[in-house]
């Protein structure tokens, strides 16, 4: 491939904000052809911000950006790292820790903290104390631990992904058996108004000009088994004073 297509094609990822003023533009992303040799410091920065680029995109995070970081600067030393200069050294050290590499903060030197990864420093299991800490100092590595399940697991020590992974499955299982309940109560609820639209579909239906006293009877007429008026089986008052009225009316019909 030519060199000016790789240098088109390596060169679509942005620079990042962090870099920009930092790195050399001509350069940028034309890594496979940077020497080791090289000290400009503007080329040195157009590297490293290349890199920082790339993982990125690839959405690295712990172990993944501890390997890429080893590999992509394989064979580097204090010298060059330094070449870039402090700020752009200290913006690779908070990336590495905001991802999940531990880099302290402490006021040493970073060049050498960085050759000792490269030089085969295995990588440093977070502790909880560390994790507080770089939850409340950053707001990347905050949003990592939130975000991305995966990421604490990656991070801290073989004994603890395991006890977390279990708690994450033991979560899972709760809330699986809590999903199987909820659709469980609303399968029921749907049934229940189901049979109350039935119910109101067998409802006496009644003129819009029904009395409330009407209403009343035509439901406890409903609601009775046998639907038989009380006045069938005994004569009303009503019907007990049209008698008495007819028989004081007709006093000859009364026997002495």
């Amino acid at each position: 491939m030519a060199q000016s297509q790789t240098s088109e094609l390596t060169a679509s990822l942005p620079v990042p904000e962090s870099f920009r003023k930092y790195i050399d533009p001509i350069t940028w992303g034309e890594y496979p052809h940077f020497l080791l040799s090289e000290r400009d410091s503007g080329r040195v920065c157009s590297y490293i911000g290349y890199m920082v680029a790339m993982w990125d995109n690839a959405d690295l995070y712990g172990r993944g950006v501890w390997q890429a970081f080893r590999r992509d600067f394989e064979d580097w030393d204090a010298d060059l790292f330094n070449a870039a200069g402090a700020k752009p050294l200290g913006i690779l050290r908070d990336y590495l820790y905001d991802h999940g590499v531990y880099v302290s903060k402490d006021r040493d030197r970073i060049a050498p903290k960085l050759v000792a990864i490269i030089d085969g420093l295995p990588f440093h299991y977070w502790t909880q104390e560390e994790i507080d800490c770089a939850q409340t100092d950053s707001q990347i590595f905050d949003r990592l631990t939130r975000d991305n399940i995966d990421f604490i697991p990656d991070i801290v020590t073989p004994s603890q992904r395991a006890q977390m992974r279990e708690a994450i499955r033991q979560r899972q299982r709760a809330e699986k058996q809590q999903e199987e309940e909820d659709q469980g109560l609303a399968q029921l609820l749907q049934r229940q108004l189901a049979a109350n639209r039935n119910i109101s579909l067998e409802s006496p239906r009644l003129s819009p000009r029904t009395s409330q006293s009407q209403l009343a009877k035509a439901i406890f007429r409903q609601q009775s088994p046998q639907h038989i008026p009380q006045d069938q089986d005994a004569p009303s008052e009503q019907k007990q004073d049209v008698f008495s009225h007819h028989f004081e009316q007709q006093p000859h019909l009364m026997k002495p």
